[in-house]
């Protein structure tokens, strides 16, 4: 199971910031003010639109919450724009939720119509209003969900 809290800011750079300068500085940032590993973080900048989204992500969910708080709060803003040169953040939005991504892998040798097998799964996600995929490959079926930390919901499939 992973985690991971996201976010969207609007930034106005100066002439000479490239697009790539700007992915890697507010990268940069984020690491260095969340105290994360570079790994953690992943950032992507729409050059038309000046809209940064940036994702954090991390196996510890207590820990990930106490890093969206952190982003929430005033003094990262500014503490965020003091480190990151030739860039102006215009509109910043903290993550709201801590969504938990589940992978669940059934090994479907023994089950001669697997196809069945998903669509018992895909219904017990679906009623519980998880955004979900699944797919199938041979005898491994994986299904693929992601839902706010506090409503994680773990299903059990049988045939």
């Amino acid at each position: 199971m992973s985690y991971s809290a996201s976010g969207i800011m609007v930034v106005t750079a100066d002439d000479d910031v490239t697009p790539d300068m700007i992915v890697s500085s507010i990268e940069a940032a984020l690491v260095r003010e969340l105290d994360i590993h570079r790994s953690n973080v992943i950032v992507d900048y729409d050059e038309q639109s000046g809209e940064v989204t940036y994702s954090i992500e991390s196996e510890d969910a207590e820990a990930l919450v106490v890093i969206a708080e952190v982003l929430a709060g005033d003094e990262f803003l500014s503490s965020l724009e003091s480190t990151i040169a030739g860039i102006t953040i215009d509109t910043f939005i903290a993550p709201s939720d801590v969504i938990a991504s589940v992978i669940v892998d059934v090994d479907a040798s023994g089950v001669e119509d697997v196809d069945n097998l998903i669509g018992i799964a895909s219904n017990a996600i679906e009623e519980s209003n998880t955004a979900f995929s699944s797919f199938a490959k041979g005898n491994l079926c994986e299904l693929w969900m992601e839902k706010p930390l506090y409503n994680v919901i773990f299903c059990e499939c049988s045939s």
